[in-house]
């Protein structure tokens, strides 16, 4: 558990998002990693494999 406070500096007291000043903090290197799935029918393949889609590339 940290020692800092449970409060967190990037909201304000009404739950705002406010801007904070971090040009002092040391630069460090950070890494992400996202991933996703998204679920379709049939149809929905078919179509986009298709020209069935009728604003271009899906």
């Amino acid at each position: 558990m940290s020692t800092q406070s449970s409060r967190l500096t990037h909201i304000d007291e009404a739950g705002a998002a406010r801007m904070v000043d971090v040009s002092a903090k040391d630069v460090t290197t950070r890494t992400a990693r996202a991933s996703g799935r998204v679920l379709v029918s049939p149809r929905v393949i078919e179509l986009l494999r298709g020209e069935g889609v009728p604003k271009g590339d899906a």
